[in-house]
């Protein structure tokens, strides 16, 4: 993914204007949507707290910021944070103690605040960098996988900004798992991700020695996290490997063997494939409508069908069209850029 203009199809692909973004652009338009998704956040989670007042104002984030708080002042995280420990939580602490060491700036300031300074920070970067030579992937912006993102505070939003943004790799180490996919197919990403890894890493340990062992006893426990090359029909994806030459082949490959949750939060960085506008917004709608017919689908359900049911609409609503959408294109080297 090296910097260049968009190319003359790209262009006449876009519908109003000239389809040539500059810095000062895009700066304008990622806080503005920044702004927009701070106030999403804050205001459903503030509505939210209203209606059930027992209920208090926490994110996805929330558990990563305990665990960075707990880390600062000398505690284990792993000890506190989980279903009846001091920090009550639907799930044991499942971060890689990395992620709390990136996290530890966001401590300065309240739980609450920091969730929504989190949800800013993650939005501009992903669409600023997602911006960087072209305007049509802005429909993603409006789509349920971001949106479910932005809402329940997920770091999926700016390790999926790695793809547009090298420095930005750094992050890897907060959750591996995401973010190599989004790595593999750039020597720089790759060489940042293990450098900046390999100092938070060391931070982590001097910080929390023995966490590895730990954590990773968690994780072993935690039957949510499926590859989606596992779900039914997910074998197709497979097909995509016929297009071996081209990087989002790679990206979408990996991110198809890697454990996962099935909510839509983990398609972004399919809708970062599109080469055309309209094409993000064939594949926005159609990840959208699965988004929104999947957790219709698995209300109620018990655990383990939710997760089986929830695979299966990852599968058939994101993974197999951006499969068919890459398998649209040619196999060749010249190709391989995500505009």
């Amino acid at each position: 993914m090296t910097q260049a203009p968009a190319s003359i199809e790209n262009r006449v692909a876009w519908p109003w204007g000239t389809n040539e973004p500059t810095t000062r652009k895009r700066v304008v338009v990622a806080a503005t949507i920044a702004v927009l998704m701070c106030a999403t956040f804050y205001v459903i989670h503030f509505v939210n707290q209203v209606l059930d007042p027992a209920q208090p104002m926490h994110s996805d984030f929330s558990p990563v910021w305990y665990g960075a708080h707990a880390l600062r002042e000398g505690q284990n995280p792993y000890d506190l944070i989980g279903p009846g420990m001091q920090i009550q939580s639907r799930w044991p602490a499942l971060y890689p103690a990395t992620a709390y060491v990136l996290a530890l700036p966001f401590t300065l300031i309240g739980e609450k605040w920091a969730s929504v300074l989190f949800v800013g920070v993650s939005s501009f970067l992903l669409v600023f960098g997602a911006t960087r030579d072209s305007w049509h992937r802005l429909p993603m912006f409006a789509s349920v996988p971001f949106l479910t993102g932005i809402i329940l505070g997920q770091l999926s939003v700016i390790i999926t900004a790695v793809l547009f943004l090298p420095w930005l790799a750094v992050i890897s180490c907060a959750k591996p798992q995401i973010a190599l996919p989004m790595i593999i197919t750039s020597k720089q990403r790759i060489l940042i991700a293990a450098v900046g890894g390999a100092v938070v890493l060391g931070i982590s340990l001097i910080m929390l020695p023995g966490w590895p062992q730990q954590w990773l006893g968690f994780v072993r426990h935690t039957p949510q996290f499926r590859p989606p090359i596992v779900n039914f029909g997910g074998f197709l994806i497979l097909l995509i490997l016929l297009r071996w030459r081209r990087p989002e082949t790679w990206i979408i490959a990996t991110m198809a063997v890697m454990p996962q949750s099935w909510y839509p939060y983990n398609w972004i960085v399919l809708l970062a494939v599109p080469n055309t506008y309209r094409e993000a917004m064939l594949l926005t709608i159609i990840s959208s409508a699965g988004g929104l017919a999947g957790e219709y689908a698995v209300y109620g359900m018990p655990r383990l069908a939710m997760w089986q049911v929830g695979g299966a609409f990852s599968v058939a609503f994101a993974y197999l069209p951006a499969t068919l959408m890459i398998l649209g294109r040619p196999n060749i080297r010249d190709a391989q850029r995500l505009r």
